[in-house]
């Protein structure tokens, strides 16, 4: 799907479900949709572009799959906030559910920046971390 030409409501949203295809797509292509300058601050931890793929391959060795549920989603201009909740089943085929509220701010079709929070709602208390795991 191209979605350069589609609104950030759309480009967040498809990135969002396209952590469900984590363990089965190129990592490329979803990094493509994130501006070399990305940057993100997931419960108070900072992240820089660098630091986000790290994060993304440490959900990827850890996590055996993702699943995402956009409950709420709404934007205006470059901004999107997302209320989601992701299913995390971790090697061990225990699963850990946490939910997020976030901040998304797109411009020229590109991700630059997140701001989200979020909690553990069942699970081991070791995946509140899955926002910023590294």
């Amino acid at each position: 799907m191209d979605i350069d030409a589609h609104t950030p409501i759309a480009i967040v949203s498809y990135v969002l479900k396209q952590l469900e295809r984590l363990h089965t797509t190129s990592l490329s292509k979803l990094f493509s949709y994130f501006a070399d300058d990305y940057s993100q601050c997931a419960d108070g931890h900072e992240l820089n572009y660098q630091e986000f793929v790290q994060h993304i391959h440490a959900l990827q060795k850890t996590t055996t799959c993702l699943v995402v549920n956009i409950v709420a989603i709404s934007g205006e201009n470059n901004d999107v906030l997302t209320h989601h909740r992701v299913t995390a089943t971790q090697l061990n085929g225990t699963q850990s559910e946490i939910e997020f509220f976030a901040h998304f701010t797109v411009m020229n079709g590109k991700i630059i920046r997140c701001e989200e929070l979020s909690r553990l709602l069942s699970g081991d208390p070791r995946d509140k971390d899955l926002g910023s795991r590294k």
